[in-house]
Formats: structure tokens, sequence, C-alpha cells
């Protein structure tokens, strides 16, 4: 059942005062990680805003809209930040942010592998080198290779 608490908690103006607060953060952390070359460039948070509005909604990149920059510029800057691995290192560092946050040091001290994902890997390694032919069964039953 629907409280109080729970509609102000899922409420659409807190939704968007939070995307906005990390729009504005990310930002911030782009622009000191990656300053802009000259002071015709394009706001570094109307783009991170855009990068933001189209990883949320997806579709073609030409289809952002008017109140966002340029969509070659939009896309040239989230190339260029890919590219230099600026996105890993973000996430790097709000993870440690977290963890400090939580009172824990801020890298971890331990790593768990599963082993579902460690099987597959070993079974390809075991895998033979030439693929196996495969029989066609024609349409009256007969083998044909």
């Amino acid at each position: 059942m629907w409280t109080k608490a729970h509609r102000a908690r899922h409420e659409a103006g807190l939704k968007e005062m939070v995307s906005t607060c990390a729009v504005e953060k990310m930002a911030r952390w782009l622009e000191r990680a990656d300053p802009p070359r000259s002071e015709k460039a394009t706001p570094v948070l109307l783009v991170v805003g855009a990068i933001a509005w189209h990883l949320r909604v997806g579709g073609p990149w030409r289809a952002l809209p008017a109140g966002f920059p340029a969509w070659r510029t939009v896309y040239g800057w989230f190339r260029r930040w890919l590219e230099l691995g600026f996105f890993d290192r973000l996430l790097c560092d709000v993870a440690c942010l977290q963890r400090c946050a939580a009172g824990r040091k801020p890298e971890p001290s331990l790593g768990i592998i599963d082993t579902q994902s460690v099987k597959p890997a070993f079974r390809a390694a075991k895998a033979p080198a030439i693929p196996v032919q495969r029989k066609f069964y024609g349409f009256r039953g007969a083998a044909r290779l």
C-alpha cells in the first residue's frame, strides 16, 4: 500500500532533482579531468546532460531534443571520454567514495570468483581446434554430408 512517505520518495520532482545533481557532479568531474580547450567550447554540463538523456531514453544520437547541443558535438565528446577511459575512472571514483562513506577502505581487499563464470572458460580451452562436421538429414531421412 502506498503511503505519503512512498509517494514523496517516488515523486517525479525528486527523481529529477537527483538526476540533475548527479549530472552536475559528473560534469564537474569530467571538466576537471578533461578541461575544454577554448572559451567557445560547448558547456560540459549541457553535453553531460545530453549524454544522460540519451542513455536514459535510448535511440539514435540524431534524436536529441532541441535544448541540447548538436548531436555530433555530444557524440564526439562521448567518444572522446570513452576512448580516454574517463567513464571507467568515474565509476571507480564513485565506488571509492561510496566505500569510504560506508566506513570501509577505498579499495576492496578480497575478490570472489564465481564457479559459473570459470566453467565456460575452462571448457572453451579444451574445445577441439577443428570444428566437427555435422550431418544434414534430408526430407526422406537419408544422411547427407
